[in-house]
């Protein structure tokens, strides 16, 4: 589970013989992992870094597999099409472990290429080449998805006082489909000690969103 990860870097540290206070960093699925790390072990945190912010509560696991339909709705009603449901994942996580070859394919040509697709102006889903990596990583986010991730509601958020006094920097692009900017803005203000910069970009991640944190890590 996402908390056994979590865990898993304080032994890591230990077995390094690493005493002081860290910097904690994390993008996207490890922002959030960065965020349950300092909630954790707040005494062992010295500041947060973090970009691409994705806080793991219901609603933010639903976007890409639900409300993305708001911005791609034919791609969306494709793959419930091929689902017969509304609720897509169970569909696609079933298709994802199959012992079928042909079964593996569909689940990477569509959910699999489907975050990469949030965002463009042409969207479309394209047949993906399947290496063991590619099914490796998807096979681990339809399951942590389907799972919610193993956290509790909003887990991240009813935390956040245990870090409100780490200082924290948070780069997120303005149109990301992937993470909606909501998410680095809701985190914002719960953290007093935080700077948020809203690049004007878009994307889950890009140049100037690098560029941009990149700068202000050097300011640190």
């Amino acid at each position: 589970t996402i908390m056994s990860t979590v865990h898993d870097g304080m032994k890591i540290l230990d077995s390094l013989k690493i005493k002081g206070k860290i910097t904690v960093v994390g993008a996207s699925f490890g922002s959030g992992l960065a965020l349950l790390f300092a909630e954790t072990y707040p005494a062992r945190v010295k500041q947060i870094i973090v970009n691409s912010i994705f806080l793991m509560r219901p609603d933010d696991i639903s976007w890409v597999a639900s409300k993305s339909r708001l911005f791609y709705p034919d791609l969306m009603d494709e793959m419930r099409h091929l689902a017969k449901s509304d609720n897509i994942v169970p569909f696609f996580y079933k298709m994802a472990f199959s012992d079928k070859y042909q079964d593996i394919q569909i689940a990477n040509k569509y959910y699999g290429s489907f975050e990469h697709e949030l965002g463009s102006l042409t969207p479309t889903f394209k047949p993906q080449s399947l290496t063991d990596d590619s099914l490796r990583s998807l096979r681990i986010y339809l399951h942590y998805e389907k799972n919610l991730f193993f956290l509790k509601p909003n887990q991240i958020m009813d935390n956040i006082d245990k870090i409100k006094s780490i200082p924290t920097l948070i780069v997120h692009n303005r149109l990301d489909f992937v993470c909606p900017v909501y998410m680095a803005y809701d985190l914002h203000r719960a953290l007093p000690k935080s700077r948020l910069f809203i690049v004007p970009d878009k994307g889950h991640a890009s140049p100037l969103l690098f560029k941009i944190l990149d700068a202000e890590i050097k300011k640190l």
